[in-house]
């Protein structure tokens, strides 16, 4: 008999978003993940609404022509490429994955596709410069990715290592599940089922990866709060922030 593969990311966001890029462990994780933390599905949804609002907000209100999505996961509607060129078709996004099912999938979108481990910047940014001037500002885009880096700290660092090499102006836009007895034991059956694991964090370890930027309002908090377009919604435990390298930085 054939082993199943572990579920993964990527895929159980597709299978808890109505998607159908998902396996039988994709289905099963995402079903007791719902048993565990119920508002997972919610979260997700506003996360890629967030998403979608960020994007607007950097190609509309603060020129960004390009973006470095990190750990892009599965295409989906509202994705980082769609919305840019909404706005402005003369966008240029980059999707950093490390998952070849993640490419082969994204390689039918407008995006320019890189197949690497983000924490290694020096390749991401060096194939990502086929595609973005290095000279020009960059929204570096980490979405529900910051949590498969095991050690908040690094994950800080890792964000700071970016930034430093990115152009003045440049933008950070990142989200990650916060702390909750639900999220937390959401986290452990996704961790215990054998997949790459995913570390829920605290506000202040989501807010210190902004270390160094400008965090923009409203700051960091549930990404239903960022700048909705309507009436403020639920909060979700899943909270972002965008913040901007000051010039001269």
């Amino acid at each position: 008999m054939t082993e199943q593969p572990p579920p993964h990311s990527a895929r159980l966001t597709n299978y808890l978003l109505g998607g159908t890029a998902w396996g039988p462990a994709d289905r099963h994780m995402g079903d007791q993940v719902i048993r565990e933390f119920p508002g997972a599905v919610a979260a997700l949804r506003e996360g890629r609404a967030f998403l979608g609002r960020a994007v607007s907000f950097l190609v509309k209100e603060a020129g960004i022509r390009q973006f470095l999505d990190l750990g892009a996961g599965l295409p989906a509607p509202g994705g980082v490429d769609e919305v840019a060129r909404r706005h402005a078709p003369d966008c240029r996004v980059v999707h950093v994955d490390h998952d070849p099912l993640v490419l082969r999938h994204a390689a039918g979108t407008t995006a320019t596709c890189v197949e690497a481990d983000l924490r290694d910047i020096e390749t991401v940014l060096g194939h990502a410069a086929a595609a973005l001037d290095p000279r020009e500002p960059v929204a570096l885009v980490l979405v529900c990715a910051l949590g498969h880096v095991p050690d908040p700290d690094e994950a800080a660092a890792l964000v700071q290592g970016y930034m430093s090499l990115l152009a003045p102006g440049s933008c950070l836009v990142t989200a990650d599940g916060v702390t909750s007895a639900e999220t937390l034991a959401a986290q452990q059956a996704y961790n215990d089922s054998g997949a790459h694991p995913y570390l829920v964090r605290t506000p202040e370890q989501i807010a210190a990866t902004a270390a160094g930027l400008d965090v923009l309002p409203p700051g960091v908090g549930p990404v239903s709060h960022w700048r909705p377009d309507a009436v403020l919604p639920d909060p979700v435990d899943l909270y972002g922030l965008v913040a901007r390298k000051p010039v001269g930085a």
